[in-house]
């Protein structure tokens, strides 16, 4: 996976306005201090800390241009025709992790992932994603299950894939005592093993349709 930048919500927002984003998550939203409160210490500092990360320019007369690689990387975040996204939840009382994932109509895609109170924008392939899922899922016991106690969950693990405007897609799997279930279509909790959970992972985030369901990294 090419290495990728980190940046602010604000920073990110600031990005989406000026290449007229036609999508703009809401979870970067959320997750922004309150710049109304001074809106231009706020445009202030997000100009300078865009200009030490090379991703914009500002001349003497006050006139800004984004860097091309600051477009290249962020396009597919702002005009996705997808976002699929996974969800790691801790039932120790961790806070939520999520890995989101995002495509274009040209094949490019990206990985957005929590880092401090920034966001980390790397370019990602449909095999890197799979491969990222892998790599955080955790172990089974090869023994058999000795059934579901929703008392002893571990981890939830949630799989979500929408097509921005339009239709989404949801799965949940539960890791209890080193063993995965999930919900059938009557809501009953039935077993399933890791390779189930990474053959679904696979079927949600890149369900047919999308160009992204074949590319190789």
């Amino acid at each position: 996976m090419e290495q990728g930048i980190t940046i602010t919500p604000e920073e990110l927002y600031y990005l989406g306005e000026q290449m007229g984003a036609l999508y703009m998550d809401y979870d970067y939203v959320a997750s922004m201090e309150d710049i109304q409160m001074n809106s231009l210490l706020y445009e202030s500092r997000v100009k300078t800390g865009l200009a030490a990360k090379g991703l914009l320019e500002e001349d003497f007369s006050g006139n800004i241009e984004l860097s091309e690689w600051a477009k290249e990387l962020l396009r597919p975040v702002f005009f996705a025709t997808f976002e699929s996204s996974v969800d790691y939840c801790s039932t120790g009382g961790e806070e939520v992790e999520t890995v989101k994932f995002y495509g274009s109509d040209d094949g490019m895609m990206r990985m957005v992932s929590r880092e401090g109170r920034g966001w980390k924008v790397c370019p990602c392939s449909s095999h890197e994603l799979l491969g990222e899922l892998e790599r955080r899922m955790p172990e089974e016991d090869a023994q058999m299950a000795g059934g579901f106690d929703p008392d002893r969950v571990s981890y939830i693990f949630v799989f979500k894939h929408v097509w921005i405007g339009d239709r989404s897609t949801v799965k949940i799997f539960f890791h209890c005592d080193n063993h995965f279930y999930t919900e059938n279509q009557k809501e009953e909790i039935i077993p399933a093993d890791r390779r189930q959970v990474l053959d679904e992972a696979e079927r949600v985030l890149l369900p047919e349709g999308s160009r992204l369901a074949n590319t190789e990294g």
